[in-house]
């Protein structure tokens, strides 16, 4: 079992392949923050090597750098896989998912690249797989994944200049530009470069409950003490006219008004997401 703030094998390794002699006995979020900066900076290399400088970005572009060969076929069992192999890997991809699904399962298996010895050949994980935090590893392939689909530099600059203000038709534009999923962009906007200041949720809705689950919720700075049921109905107190609001939106398309959270006013931006689905934004009135 790992204690909390120990870094898992992962982690130990990407340690010291970025960080050589810096002490991996310091604080765990602390080393954590450093890999992912030196990190990063070798993404922005790859797609600087890559000629990518301008969104959106051509992801097969940059899995060749990585030795990486893309295709799509039909899988049954999961979205995409990663396979080392002989002079790099072959990423396997459903070729039933949606464009931006598709580039954003092709960006996640990139991550994970990172995570093996490409100077051996076939690449290999070279630290204890089943020892390590699993979902530590996955959860930061997502990271890199969102570094290379809105990289830092040409994404902040462009939400600078003509998004600051967050709206879900800024979002819907930026889907379109970058040609990324909702998902992703608000992990980038909210979590990551706190360039929005706002709460913004994706539920699924069943009958008279709204579902929402802790990892489909991104809340800025100003929002950390805001809790998002992850069950709603019209009784739930204090989110009573937000589960409404979000309710009404499988008639209306779209909501956009004034609600009542917890004795607090907030402007409200929803939208469906078909068949059932529904992309929830929320402000400080």
């Amino acid at each position: 079992m790992y204690q909390k703030g120990e870094l898992g094998s992962a982690f130990k390794w990407l340690g010291k392949k970025y960080l050589g002699n810096y002490s991996l006995d310091v604080d765990a979020e602390a080393t954590k923050r450093e890999i992912r900066k030196r990190l990063f900076s070798e993404v922005n290399e790859i797609l600087s090597t890559a000629a990518q400088t301008s969104l959106p970005v051509d992801v097969v572009a940059v899995a060749r750098l990585r030795k990486a060969e893309v295709k799509l076929l039909k899988l049954s069992s999961c979205k995409s896989l990663l396979l080392p192999r002989n002079g790099g890997f072959m990423i396997k991809v459903d070729s039933d998912l949606p464009l931006f699904k598709e580039r954003v399962a092709i960006a996640h298996e990139l991550g994970h690249t990172f995570f093996y010895d490409l100077s051996l050949d076939p690449p290999q994980r070279v630290y204890s797989y089943k020892g390590s935090k699993y979902w530590e590893e996955h959860g930061f392939a997502f990271e890199i994944a969102r570094e290379i689909l809105l990289p830092t530099a040409i994404f902040e600059k462009l939400v600078r200049s003509s998004y600051q203000h967050a709206s879900l038709r800024a979002l819907r534009e930026l889907s379109k530009k970058c040609e990324v999923s909702y998902d992703i962009l608000r992990l980038k906007l909210v979590n990551d470069l706190k360039l929005w200041d706002c709460v913004i949720f994706r539920s699924e809705v069943k009958g008279e409950e709204v579902r929402t689950k802790r990892r489909d919720i991104s809340k800025g700075q100003s929002y950390r003490n805001l809790r998002i049921p992850q069950l709603m109905c019209s009784e739930t107190k204090g989110f009573g006219e937000l589960c409404n609001a979000i309710l009404s939106v499988m008639e209306k398309k779209t909501v956009e008004n004034d609600v009542l959270v917890q004795k607090e006013k907030y402007g409200l931006q929803v939208a469906l997401l078909p068949p059932s689905s529904a992309l929830t934004l929320l402000q400080k009135a």
